[in-house]
């Protein structure tokens, strides 16, 4: 059996060394082709075809994306110059109507105050009025009173007319 199986071995040496050597001449002799099948290349060719067509086209694919993605950033960055500008101009407008809303204020608060102190003015006219008033109402009520006890005490006062 160990012979059988080293004689196997020694053949097998013997026919990968002489394969080895003289290759393309033992193919030749026996007229055998060794090249790869025709349809097998154009079949692998034809993939190899498609995978570059596939290839570039993706590439032209990924340059329209860049292309789009750039310009895309350009727009944004436009927009957001655009953007910016209206919001500087909005943010002047508002402390231009802030300012003169504030200076109305000012005005809406000195007339108050005028009013205010007009108010008190009259109120202390009113109370002076009243004060004299009340000092008349007095006045006349004691010449009322005195001549009412001077004519009680002296009779009648002679009038002063013919």
């Amino acid at each position: 059996m160990k012979r059988k199986l080293i004689l196997v071995l020694l053949y097998w040496v013997v026919v990968v060394v002489l394969s080895s050597c003289a290759k393309e001449d033992i193919f030749k002799a026996l007229k055998i082709d060794y090249t790869p099948a025709p349809e097998k290349i154009t079949a692998e060719q034809k993939t190899i075809s498609d995978l570059k067509k596939q290839l570039a086209a993706s590439k032209k694919n990924e340059k329209e994306l860049k292309n789009r993605i750039a310009q895309l950033e350009k727009e944004i960055s436009e927009k957001e110059a655009v953007l910016s500008g209206q919001v500087g101009q909005l943010e002047l407008e508002i402390a231009e109507q802030e300012s003169a809303l504030n200076e109305q204020i000012v005005e809406l608060k000195k007339a108050i105050d005028e009013q205010e102190a007009i108010i008190s003015i009259q109120g202390k006219v009113i109370g002076l009025l009243d004060d004299a008033e009340r000092t008349l109402q007095k006045n006349i009520e004691a010449q009322v009173r005195e001549k009412t006890l001077q004519q009680s005490v002296f009779g009648p006062l002679p009038s002063s007319r013919p």
